[in-house]
């Protein structure tokens, strides 16, 4: 069932550690932009946030497969790949598409 298949994509600890590594990287950046950026309070409190570890990644892993079709295409075509078939660059897209949202989110 293609629903199971990408809920244990999203539990993947390689796949979730490759969610960790590319948030933390784009945490990293968002430390030193402009104080003007939109959002930049709630982005720079959820980078903190990430870079000491205080982020669920395999929800956040779930959430970059729940927005993305293309992404939600690849693992279902490659099911006992648990994800590592879906292109780094996919997934940086859809993680700086959601960052203001998951910024957002956890500072609700």
């Amino acid at each position: 069932m293609a629903v199971l298949d990408l809920i244990a994509t999203a539990r993947d600890d390689t796949f979730a550690g490759r969610v960790a590594m590319m948030l933390a990287t784009l945490s990293i950046g968002v430390t030193t932009e402009d104080v003007g950026t939109t959002n930049h309070a709630n982005r720079l409190s959820f980078a903190q946030k990430v870079i000491k570890a205080q982020v669920n990644n395999k929800a956040i892993a779930a959430m970059v497969i729940a927005s993305n079709p293309t992404i939600q295409a690849t693992i279902i075509a490659a099911p006992t790949t648990l994800g590592s078939t879906v292109p780094d660059g996919d997934m940086e897209y859809v993680l700086t598409t959601l960052y203001n949202a998951l910024a957002n989110a956890y500072a609700a």
